[in-house]
């Protein structure tokens, strides 16, 4: 009789948990998600794609300096990032950190420059910090880019407003609203 050889089952790969982390995060369910992305990166380090999510799960349960963290991963596993670059960027918004907000928007469009968001994002900085002329300049690119873009429409309504070009301001409003 042949000796019965048991084998222990293979780890989970990092996949599943990554999709599993996708599934979560997509239901707003982000500690369970930054869980899944967790046991993700625990067989499979190197997976910027599990740093990228958890960083965005992290973001949406409003821990910042963790989000950054992990988009800092992301960039370091893959220095052509420009969605590692905006994300950062973003998460740096969010805490009111808006010189590197500014840097890192500006690297992704740097890598991409086609990437209305990052206009946005940058726009957005520029804007609460002040600087509406510039922040201006990046929500024109975004629209250029993507002419259906609401949030950019919004926001440029935003910065024409404060800087008391109400006309203009309305007209940006009223073309947000037809889309």
């Amino acid at each position: 009789m042949a000796a019965l050889v048991l084998t222990p089952a293979p780890a989970e790969d990092a996949d599943a948990g990554y999709e599993r982390g996708r599934a979560h995060y997509a239901a707003g369910k982000y500690a369970e998600a930054i869980t899944a992305f967790t046991e993700a990166l625990a067989v499979d380090r190197e997976q910027s794609a599990a740093f990228n999510g958890r960083g965005s799960a992290y973001g949406g349960a409003g821990l910042y300096d963790e989000a950054i963290t992990d988009f800092t991963e992301v960039i370091r596993l893959n220095p052509a990032s420009e969605v590692g670059f905006y994300n950062r960027g973003a998460a740096y918004t969010k805490k009111q950190s808006y010189d590197k907000a500014i840097e890192d928007f500006s690297r992704a469009i740097e890598l991409n420059p086609a990437y209305p968001a990052a206009f946005n994002g940058r726009g957005m900085a520029r804007a609460r910090q002040g600087r509406h002329d510039g922040a201006i300049a990046d929500f024109n690119d975004a629209i250029r880019l993507n002419p259906r873009f609401v949030h950019a429409l919004v926001n440029r309504a935003g910065s024409r407003h404060a800087l008391g070009a109400r006309a203009e301001a309305v007209a940006d409003y009223t073309a947000a609203l037809r889309i």
